[in-house]
């Protein structure tokens, strides 16, 4: 059993903190107001989708930590676990959201019917089917729809698959696998900003799944940086994980090259991965872990909170024309969708992101062939 790296899992929370916050800014422009933090003074909040990139980098690390070394032995039985396994942490919460969102709508049918029809881009029929198979980041024609956060799930997925002959190669072949991840990763990384309008990383439904392969690749070669011990005692310092946190604020507050920051990202990984100082010590409190184990629950949970937050905010629109809510007004909505995001997220994990990953896990093929069996008598 590898030993758990527990200052990684805070870093989760962050993220998605991070990543709900920028969701907000954006909605709040939907509503027809200016962005809460403005663009020309910081783009804190404007970069916080990196957050998504850095998830994809963590993923990679922490998956090559998990399971790489059960590759070592490529049967079927090592695949259909890491496969089941991986299903029963991502599709269980992912199905949950999707028929959440099918009633959300259905009710906005039956009590609202000119919201809905102002929400009918976000619900098309052909992207619900697209969903239920993690096909929506596949270039999908109806863009960004129902969970919207869930294209990055679905990109998840499918690089869980890609990458199955990756580790299975990498104890075989290993220098080459190495090489082959460094230039695909590279070469992805310098592609995708060109394939975007804003040339930035943040494409989604259209390029996503490139996205979260170059990402993964640079997880999977960290891993190795940090397995090697390579630069241990410069990286394991206190100092060198809060200077590389820095760096990353600095680089999203100055709005540089996204590539530069996905750079540091790697670094933060790297260094808290090795530390054993005070950020250690931060970072396996149990409140920073409380926010790392519910991360996935706070990402998925958020659209559904920012929809209705984008309804009072036309609706306060409607009934201040003219006028743009204080900051206070903007604080007290984000902390009161947070509050909200953040109890659900935890009602969601305790009762059933949890429940539904062991239950999974825990079902076998002969398991259901005796119950079948069983039920025939």
């Amino acid at each position: 059993m590898k030993k758990y790296i527990g200052t990684l899992t805070p870093l989760r929370g962050l993220a998605a903190i991070w990543v709900v916050i920028f969701h907000f800014d954006e909605v709040t422009t939907f509503a027809g107001l200016p962005n809460v933090i403005s663009r020309d003074s910081s783009m804190l909040l404007g970069k916080g989708y990196l957050w998504v990139d850095f998830f994809f980098i963590l993923s990679g690390f922490v998956i090559t930590h998990v399971y790489g070394d059960r590759f070592k032995v490529s049967s079927l039985d090592t695949i259909t676990s890491f496969i089941k396994a991986r299903f029963a942490r991502l599709y269980p919460l992912h199905l949950l959201q999707l028929f959440m969102h099918l009633i959300f709508f259905g009710s906005l049918l039956v009590l609202a019917p000119k919201t809905a029809s102002e929400f009918a881009f976000v619900y098309p029929w052909e992207g619900f089917w697209r969903h239920l198979i993690f096909a929506e980041t596949f270039g999908d024609p109806s863009g960004l729809s129902w969970n919207m956060p869930a294209w990055s799930i679905g990109a998840e997925w499918w690089t869980y698959l890609i990458m199955i002959p990756v580790f299975i190669w990498l104890f075989k072949k290993r220098k080459l696998i190495l090489s082959v991840l460094a230039i695909v990763s590279i070469v992805l990384l310098l592609l995708i900003p060109g394939w975007h309008e804003d040339g930035n990383m943040n494409t989604t439904w259209e390029f996503g799944l490139f996205r979260c392969i170059s990402e993964f690749s640079v997880g999977i070669l960290v891993y190795q940086a940090f397995r090697a011990e390579i630069g241990k005692a410069f990286f394991e310092k206190d100092i060198l994980g809060m200077g590389f946190l820095t760096m990353v604020v600095i680089c999203m507050h100055f709005g540089v090259h996204d590539i530069l920051t996905i750079g540091f990202f790697a670094v933060v990984i790297l260094s808290l991965a090795h530390n054993k100082g005070m950020l250690h010590r931060l970072a396996t409190h149990p409140t920073a872990r409380f926010f790392g184990d519910i991360s996935f629950s706070l990402y998925m949970f958020q659209a559904l909170w920012l929809f209705g937050y984008w309804i009072w905010m036309k609706y306060w629109v409607s009934v201040h024309p003219g006028e743009i809510p204080s900051t206070m007004v903007l604080s007290l909505s984000l902390l009161f969708m947070l509050l909200c995001n953040g109890v659900s997220a935890w009602l969601s994990f305790r009762y059933f992101e949890q429940p539904a990953r062991v239950w999974i896990r825990t079902i076998s093929y002969k398991s259901i062939k005796s119950r079948l069996s069983f039920a025939r008598r």
